[in-house]
């Protein structure tokens, strides 16, 4: 008899926290396949019983509910790695999804952050309270650092050293410990943001009431001061790291050293946020003489 779907996704769970993922990845999975199994009609059972018409069906569900079609296209890829997972196990002989190709998602622009903008977010956070000088700390981290949220929020106290200037990384993808540079500018902040602390927590980030600060914390206490200072953060953590990569780049820090701060195994997602910075900014200026007829 085949497995039962509830217990496959248990196993591949299990797998995957076996294997070393992120807690942050076993949620992901966790989430969006227990979306796809509610989805899926009560005849359906075990492993065996689905086929592409589930799978198929799942996408439609998604879309008229309006999610966003990247988020589609990444939950669709999630159902197709568990399936081929399920495959290598033999749990199923081939995988339903195997001709389903992902949504296309639309080509946007990805928008990177100014000075300006930055400088405007500062002014948004007096250092003499709490709250300001946290979100000060925070701005600094990811502004020098170009740390993902997820590292940022596991970071506990012990791993900054103020003496080697360094950020001790342990939580990034794949599990990589690094060092990251440990900026004087991020130093100051941080420690202005310590020193308004009263609690005994490990954990870098807490609130004024000296809990430690929830996932989503870092992600609101950004976006309240963004609309405030009436800056368009598109996607509130990860401009910042799109920032700190290509102008990294820009000012001549050899693109290995960057790809290693950053945590990237690959140059690939670094050569993208260099040349749409460069596009981007080098077609302003070539057009300022532009003129639409040549006389």
């Amino acid at each position: 008899m085949s497995q039962r779907l509830p217990q496959a996704l248990e196993d591949y769970l299990r797998y995957h926290r076996i294997q070393g993922s992120t807690e942050a990845t076993v949620k992901f999975y966790a989430k969006e396949l227990r979306l796809f199994l509610n989805d899926l009609d009560p005849a359906c059972q075990a492993v065996a019983d689905l086929n592409s018409r589930h799978v198929l069906n799942h996408l439609a569900a998604m879309k008229e509910r309006e999610l966003k079609p990247r988020s589609i296209r990444t939950r669709c890829q999630a159902i197709k790695t568990w399936l081929n997972w399920c495959v290598e196990w033999n749990l199923i002989e081939s995988s339903p999804a195997a001709k389903i190709k992902a949504p296309k998602v639309p080509r946007t622009r990805k928008p990177f952050i100014s000075e300006k903008q930055f400088s405007a977010l500062l002014e948004l956070c007096p250092l003499n309270t709490f709250a300001g000088a946290r979100r000060q700390a925070m701005l600094w981290m990811m502004a020098t650092t170009g740390i993902r949220r997820n590292e940022m929020w596991m970071l506990e106290k012990k791993d900054l050293d103020w003496d080697a200037s360094t950020i001790r990384e342990i939580h990034g993808k794949g599990q990589k410990e690094r060092k990251i540079p440990f900026d004087r500018r991020c130093q100051l902040a941080m420690l202005r943001y310590i020193q308004q602390r009263s609690d005994t927590l490990d954990w870098l980030w807490v609130t004024e009431e000296g809990v430690r600060l929830g996932y989503d914390g870092i992600w609101k206490d950004l976006r309240r001061i963004a609309d405030r200072a009436g800056v368009a953060l598109q996607d509130t953590c990860h401009i910042f790291r799109r920032t700190f990569a290509a102008n990294a780049v820009r000012q001549n820090i050899p693109r290995p050293y960057v790809k290693a701060v950053a945590g990237w195994s690959t140059m690939q997602m670094l050569d993208l946020y260099v040349e749409a910075m460069e596009a981007e900014e080098g077609a302003i200026e070539a057009f300022r003489e532009f003129k639409p007829f040549r006389k």
